[in-house]
């Protein structure tokens, strides 16, 4: 289990107090940024997101389903 402490800005984890993660689907990430109105990239590094003029990034349940954008 995981607390945050806004005011000192600290994490706790109490390694004790565990909890397992159940996943319905396994989720797919797909991230693209765009260029100069005309390119589109897949994947991008951390630089050329600084840099891009938009980036969106889609969550998808492996399926059909958009999980979140």
């Amino acid at each position: 289990m995981a607390q945050y402490d806004a005011e000192q800005e600290n994490l706790t984890i109490d390694k004790d107090r565990k909890c397992q993660l159940t996943l319905s689907c396994m989720p797919v990430s797909l991230s693209f940024t765009l260029f100069d109105d005309a390119v589109l990239l897949v994947d991008p590094t951390h630089e050329e997101e600084t840099v891009c003029q938009g980036q969106i990034t889609v969550i998808t349940s492996g399926g059909d389903s958009i999980c979140s954008e």
